[in-house]
């Protein structure tokens, strides 16, 4: 009896369109993760700046001081936006734009590079504000020996371009909840991977047959 590829095929399409069902919840719930770290980052680290330069800090004064916090809650209150803004680039996600480039596996501290440098674009907005009020952090590209430089690199990883970005260049961890979920990420993305080339092959088993039907057919 001859085979059915059509059939195979689309059930195999049906599972991989399940898969990426998945894959679009999992990746929610993983920009929500982040939201919640980014406006703990934002507030941990402007204290920190805060703390470790007193003297910026005395000299800004009160009044400087309160338009700096304001700026930096409604920083923290925009933080769903911002995540949105870098995280939900469909470039980022497999199930949204599939190459064979995409990788999602952790490497003990190291993050997956591409969500990693999305996220850090969303911390260098902080910069701007520290920026702003002298904390020697710079989101330019021009710079002065004594600023940090919070500005994304080339795709050499040697420069800064000059339309970089601002971008948190210094060591960051993700939270244990965006690990867990960018795993699960990683778990179907690999099953949906697998299912992709299933229905590759078939395609692939279905065109011969077809070459060798005609064939016989002559």
């Amino acid at each position: 009896m001859a085979t059915n590829y059509d059939d195979l095929i689309s059930q195999k399409q049906a599972q991989l369109e399940s898969l990426k069902s998945m894959l679009e919840e999992t990746k929610q719930q993983f920009i929500k993760d982040s939201v919640i770290f980014i406006r703990e980052w934002y507030k941990m680290t402007t204290e920190n700046y805060v703390k470790t330069a007193p003297d910026t800090t005395i000299s800004l004064g009160k009044e400087k001081l309160k338009q700096m916090k304001e700026k930096v809650a409604i920083l923290t209150q925009n933080a769903e936006s911002i995540a949105h803004e870098f995280l939900s680039n469909p470039d980022l996600w497999w199930h949204l734009k599939e190459t064979d480039e995409h990788r999602y596996s952790c490497y003990g501290n190291r993050a997956p590079d591409d969500l990693d440098k999305a996220l850090r674009l969303s911390l260098g907005k902080l910069g701007v504000i520290l920026e702003e009020f002298g904390y020697h952090v710079t989101t330019k590209s021009t710079y002065g020996d004594q600023d940090n430089v919070w500005v994304e690199w080339d795709s050499s990883g040697r420069y800064h371009p000059p339309n970089g970005r601002p971008y948190y260049p210094y060591g960051m961890d993700w939270s244990d909840t965006m690990r867990t979920t960018i795993g699960k990420y990683n778990e179907v993305f690999v099953q949906a991977m697998k299912m992709r080339e299933e229905i590759r092959s078939l395609q692939g088993e279905k065109k011969r047959q077809q070459a060798q039907n005609l064939w016989d057919s002559i």
